[in-house]
């Protein structure tokens, strides 16, 4: 395995303990409904933690895509 993917699968595990991190702090939240009626909510934390999710999947994808890719391609050289 090489620095690259090494590294792509501890940004992708980072990414994954951010979403963690931020749907428990948008589930602690909570919401509440102010004096003119309109909800307050922290919906950008929900956004993050879905994006971070999403970037997380493609990293570990491109991760296994390349250490499949390096090894087909190590055993045509030998």
């Amino acid at each position: 395995m090489t620095r690259f993917v090494k590294a792509l699968l501890v940004v992708s595990g980072c990414l994954f303990f951010s979403a963690f991190l931020l749907a428990v702090y948008y589930n602690s939240v909570g919401s509440y409904v102010d004096e003119n009626g309109w909800l307050i909510e922290e919906f950008w934390a929900l956004g993050l933690a879905s994006f971070a999710v999403i970037l997380g999947l493609f990293g570990i994808f491109l991760s296994v895509v390349l250490v499949v890719f390096h090894k087909i391609r190590k055993r045509k050289v030998t």
